[in-house]
């Protein structure tokens, strides 16, 4: 009976022993199902640029069975979901394309899409190597791609509603591109060259409503091109070491260019260049530093021509070898509120008219602090100069400028009121048959030259209730200068009051106050001095001829 027991706890104890062990097993067998069922998983999506693709290319209204549309897109194993729509666009990701001449193409959609965190690049430098090209496209966004040794980064043409945001094209040929398409956002791309200062960063033709912000370019010929675009904002942006900064050219009608807070510097030519037909154009609260050329020019070489609307304000521009804003056959402009400092003009005015330079601070320039001079057009039909005529220069506060303050070369018929004008080499200086001027209502001070000079048949200005005070010279007029007023002028404290020489004609002089800079403590003491030095050797040698 004994016996009997222990055979039946040992066959128990083997039943269990084996149902054990199958249970385990089982447990192992579900466990590795279950980690090969999550690794299937994880295998999709898969990392940024793992999918391996010769080209990429999408149309919209492709139809057949070989058609490349949306429908084909949602049956690739690298596509990335959604349905096309606003809420939930199609995505296209982690794909890597190299050495085609297109690597991704999108035509004819209006599907709303998302295409980031792919890796386009062409190491054989084909002539027509592009990163992506979008055709008759709506509704995109194109975003942390990388692109690199491509001729073209991303084109898009007669496109519309793009955002192109966060790219890295680095050695590019020309990095971002835009024809004929309209509400197009370009934002915190980082764009280099692929050889230095030839292309454009962001070139853009014929387009309108048009954000570029807050990109990074270097290297170009042009940083950012524009050509024939309509409402254009260009914010934000860090350029530098291009030839040219931002151009806009050619652009007859178009309207509505804004350029703000952006920072420019270590460009070879000129920092902005606005085609002086461009109507409502601001500039605005720019930085803009070590410039070989002018910070800000404004105009064209072969037409004298109207600006509707064009303002420039809150400026800082230094460092310029030309001028820190310059006009050339461009009018109506406003110039305001700007500081302008170590350049080589402060503002340069050219062959233009009805410009409006108020409240600017111009100070420690190599040259001019204004300079309003004619310009010779050699594209005219007949080659002849324009005149700077009938602008106003009022506001200013202009000092420490190596020569003059204010200078006007054969120019005729401006306002200079209401001015600063202090410790220049002259304070204005009007030369060259610059006739018909009106000086009124400065301050003009502390010039070791004069304080307005008028030279070579300067006729027929107005020089009047200004307070021009110690300087060397108050007033000089000389050169054949004929028929000038001075009316109503205080002038004290010069070493001398006016001067006209005697070849000038029919000066007016009326109620003018002057007086000549009286000898201060210093000379007194210096004359003092020269005095007993000259009374004590005087009576040494009295002394010594009377004990001979």
């Amino acid at each position: 009976m004994k016996k009997d027991k222990i055979i039946l706890i040992s066959f128990i104890f083997l039943v269990l022993s084996i149902l054990f062990f199958c249970n385990s097993f089982n447990f192992q067998l579900n466990e590795s199902a279950v980690k090969i069922k999550e690794n299937e998983l994880l295998e999709y999506p898969r990392g940024a640029g793992q999918w391996n693709l010769v080209n990429l290319t999408i149309n919209g209204t492709a139809v057949g069975p070989n058609a490349h549309n949306w429908s084909w897109v949602e049956s690739q194993p690298w596509f990335g979901g959604g349905i096309g729509s606003e809420a939930n666009p199609y995505r296209i990701e982690n794909i890597t394309i190299a050495n085609t001449d297109r690597c991704i193409e999108i035509y004819n959609s209006e599907k709303h899409f998302i295409l980031q965190n792919c890796k386009l690049y062409n190491s054989s430098q084909s002539i027509w190597g592009m990163g992506i090209y979008l055709f008759n496209v709506s509704n995109g966004i194109i975003q942390n791609n990388n692109m690199s040794q491509l001729n073209y980064g991303i084109a898009l043409q007669i496109c519309s509603n793009i955002t192109i945001y966060g790219n890295y094209l680095m050695e590019i040929g020309i990095g971002i591109i835009l024809s004929g398409s309209n509400r197009i956002t370009i934002d915190r791309n980082e764009i280099t060259a692929f050889q230095e200062y030839l292309g454009n960063g962001i070139a853009i033709s014929s387009g309108s409503q048009i954000q570029i912000i807050s990109n990074e370019i270097s290297k170009f010929d042009t940083a950012i091109f524009i050509d024939a675009v309509l409402a254009c904002n260009i914010s934000s942006n860090r350029i530098y070491d291009n030839n040219n900064g931002i151009t806009e050219m050619n652009s007859f009608g178009g309207t509505e260019i804004n350029i703000f807070n952006n920072d420019i510097f270590l460009i070879y030519e000129n920092a902005i260049n606005i085609d002086a037909y461009r109507p409502n154009c601001i500039i605005d609260n720019n930085h803009i530093y070590m410039i070989n050329g002018s910070g800000i020019l404004v105009g064209q070489d072969w037409t004298h021509t109207d600006t509707q609307i064009c303002l420039i304000q809150y400026n800082r521009i230094e460092l310029c070898n030309k001028s820190g804003i310059r006009l050339v056959n461009a009018n109506n402009v406003s110039i305001k509120s700007n500081t302008l400092v170590v350049n080589y003009d402060g503002i340069s005015i050219e062959g233009s008219a009805r410009n409006n330079l108020f409240s600017n601070i111009i100070e420690n320039n190599t040259n001019y602090g204004i300079l309003l001079d004619k310009y010779y057009n050699e594209f005219l039909l007949q080659p002849d100069y324009t005149y700077s005529v009938s602008n106003n220069v009022s506001l200013n506060t202009i000092r420490s400028n190596k020569n003059a303050g204010i200078c006007c070369n054969t120019s005729g018929g401006n306002v200079i009121t209401q001015n600063t004008i202090d410790n220049n080499s002259k304070g204005v200086y009007l030369s060259s048959t610059s006739v018909l001027n009106q000086i009124s209502n400065n301050v003009i001070t502390n010039h070791n030259e004069s304080g307005i000079l008028l030279i070579d048949r300067c006729d027929y200005n107005t020089i009047s209730e200004n307070r021009i005070n110690y300087n060397y010279c108050g007033v000089n007029i000389t050169q054949n200068s004929d028929r000038n007023e001075l009316i109503g002028n205080n002038m004290l404290h010069n070493v001398i009051c006016y001067t006209i020489a005697e070849d000038c004609d029919d000066t007016s002089l009326v109620d003018n106050v002057c007086s000549i800079e009286a000898p201060d403590d210093f000379f007194w003491s210096i004359v003092l001095i020269s005095a007993l030095s000259v009374a004590i050797v005087s009576i040494g040698i009295w002394y010594y001829k009377r004990r001979k």
